[in-house]
């Protein structure tokens, strides 16, 4: 019976999001990873989508040297590393995640998120949630991890510890909920490197967790082949007035400091008139502060509710719903 259980069927004990389970429905990737999950984990499935999840350290963290604060953070939660992987989040993988979210977002904005996420791989870390929680791992992480926007963010945010200053550079990736690990997963990872990290999260498969020493070798790798840098726009321009082009940091500061929302391609230019390559981490640390983020007038496909009342909505029917999902495995 299990071996039939498709992940289209699973979603309603995956999401408490309706339209999120109509929309996530036909999704293939979603499909190959729970196919590999049947395979890997069987019975275990349970216990892995409502007991695991990963966080995702973006370049811009790397570039920041941040990757030890957010694991520190994350394990001062109880979460525990499991696996790791680097991954290259290339325009694919980026476009099919963010599909249901970026008919929402402007051209540039894309096309600035692909520019950042090519400067250096990410590290896929795999967690294994807190013994005893009441909610899915995922959903514990994204309600720690914090918004995108300042406004919603609170002192004890994941955010807030990595001093994140701009929507688009947000330093931290983690899927929302079970559904949604399962979906990213599928897109991030090729099978080969699938199934391996899928089997470091069963106990006598590798499952134990990963050891610091590790970790952190991979840590230092990442950080060694990526150029360090601030990412900070206030850092950039107290530099750029200390440059040659003291008159063009300035009309930047200026419009960095009205908020200015300029068209790409006539940032690349202010920058190409200051000597600044916008591919380098200057020339995106301040494009993200300048350009135009969302269409007017569009809300994304998937207009997902806030963490808040998902966290809450867990609380109160996950248990019916995980006993769901373990009464198909578990008859």
């Amino acid at each position: 019976m299990t071996q039939g259980l498709e992940y289209a069927s699973a979603l309603p004990m995956l999401t408490v999001q309706e339209r999120k389970a109509e929309l996530y429905a036909s999704e293939f990737a979603a499909d190959e990873c729970w196919s590999a999950l049947l395979e890997t984990h069987g019975p275990r499935i349970p216990d892995f989508v409502y007991g695991h999840t990963f966080l995702v350290i973006k370049p811009e963290a790397i570039a920041r040297r941040l990757t030890r604060v957010a694991l520190d953070f994350v394990t001062r939660h109880g979460y525990i590393p499991v696996g790791h992987t680097p991954v290259a989040i290339g325009r694919a993988d980026a476009n099919a995640i963010w599909r249901f979210q970026w008919n929402a977002a402007t051209l540039d904005r894309v096309r600035l998120t692909h520019r950042v996420n090519a400067k250096s791989n990410s590290l896929l870390v795999l967690l294994r949630g807190p013994a005893g929680a009441t909610v899915p791992a995922c959903v514990h992480l994204w309600a720690l991890k914090g918004s995108a926007h300042p406004e919603r963010r609170r002192a004890e945010h994941l955010r807030t510890a990595m001093a994140m200053h701009n929507r688009m550079l947000g330093f931290v990736h983690c899927p929302d909920e079970p559904a949604d690990l399962v979906r990213e997963l599928g897109i991030l990872l090729p099978l080969e490197e699938l199934r391996p990290l899928l089997l470091a999260c069963i106990p006598g498969c590798g499952g134990d967790p990963v050891p610091d020493g590790a970790l952190g070798q991979k840590v230092t790798e990442l950080e060694s082949s990526s150029e360090r840098h601030s990412v900070d726009p206030a850092e950039v321009l107290r530099r750029l007035t200390h440059q040659d082009e003291v008159s063009i940091a300035a009309e930047l500061a200026w419009a960095v400091e009205r908020g200015a929302q300029l068209p790409l391609d006539v940032v690349r230019s202010a920058l190409c008139a200051a000597r600044i390559d916008l591919d380098s981490w200057d020339g995106l640390t301040l494009s993200a502060e300048l350009i135009k983020h969302d269409r007017a007038g569009a809300s994304p496909i998937l207009d997902a509710r806030s963490v808040d009342d998902v966290l809450q909505t867990w609380k109160s029917q996950g248990a019916a719903i995980r006993g769901s999902l373990r009464e198909v495995f578990h008859g």
